[in-house]
C-alpha cells in the first residue's frame, strides 16, 4: 500500500517547520518544450484517425522529337492510427490530509508529482513507443524509422546514419509539423490536453477498502 498510498511518514517529510505545506524542490521535472513545438489535430474516428498517404511518385519521360510519353500514376495507402489514453489517480486519507489544516495545499503537492509524471510519460512515448511491444499505448517516432537500410524501408532516406556506434549515442529530430506532414492526435469529440477532475469525498467500506 505504500507505493500506492500516501501514508503518515509521508506527510510528515512535506511539513514544514511551521506546520504547513512546504515548497518541494521538484529536482525530477523536465523540460519538454516539443508540447510547445507540437501541433495536434482531432482525429475523425471515436478511437483514432484514419489518414491516406502517398506512398509512390510518378516519373516523367525524358522525351525525345518525334517519341511518345508514357502514362505514370501515383500510389497511395490508407493507414489508421490509434490513440492511447494516459490516466492517473491519487487517494489521500482525509484524515490524512487534514492533520495540517489545508488539505488543499496538501493534496496540491501530490497532484504536482502526478502532473509532472504524465508529462514525462507522454514525452517519451511520442518517440518511443511501440504498440507491437505495448499494444495499450500508441506508436512514437523511433518504431517507425528505425533504419537506415534503404532497400528494406523507403522512409530510410529520412534516417541519417552519424556512424556511431555503442549504446551511449543520442539522436537528433527534424520535424516539420503541419496538418499534412506530422501532427499530434486526440479522439474524435474529445478534448486536447489534460484533464482534471477532483472525484471529491469517497467512503470506504470494509468490503470496497483497497487492500
Amino acid at each position: 500500500m505504500a507505493n500506492a498510498f500516501v501514508t503518515l511518514a509521508d506527510w510528515g517529510k512535506r511539513v514544514d517547520p511551521q506546520g504547513g505545506i512546504d515548497d518541494i524542490a521538484e529536482v525530477l521535472s523536465q523540460c519538454n518544450e516539443i508540447y510547445d513545438d507540437m501541433l495536434w489535430r482531432e482525429g475523425n474516428l471515436p478511437t483514432g484517425h484514419k489518414d491516406t498517404i502517398r506512398t509512390g511518385l510518378p516519373q516523367g519521360t525524358w522525351r525525345m522529337l518525334y517519341h511518345g510519353v508514357e502514362y505514370t500514376k501515383s500510389t497511395t495507402a490508407q493507414i489508421q492510427e490509434g490513440v492511447g489514453m494516459l490516466e492517473a489517480y491519487s487517494q489521500i486519507d482525509r484524515a490524512l490530509a487534514e492533520l495540517n489544516g489545508d488539505v488543499k495545499a496538501f493534496r496540491l503537492s501530490e497532484d504536482d508529482a502526478h502532473l509532472e509524471g504524465l508529462s514525462q510519460q507522454m514525452a517519451t512515448n511520442i518517440f518511443y513507443g511501440n504498440t507491437f511491444v505495448n499494444p495499450q499505448r500508441f506508436t512514437g517516432f523511433a518504431p517507425r524509422f528505425n533504419t537506415v537500410c534503404t532497400t528494406t524501408a523507403q522512409n530510410a532516406y529520412n534516417v541519417l546514419d552519424a556512424g556511431g556506434t555503442g549504446s551511449s549515442n543520442a539522436s537528433i529530430w527534424l520535424i516539420g509539423w503541419g496538418e499534412r506532414t506530422c501532427f499530434g492526435l486526440f479522439p474524435k469529440g474529445s478534448k486536447a490536453g489534460l484533464v482534471y477532475e477532483d472525484k471529491g469525498d469517497v467512503v470506504l467500506t470494509p468490503e470496497s477498502s483497497w487492500r
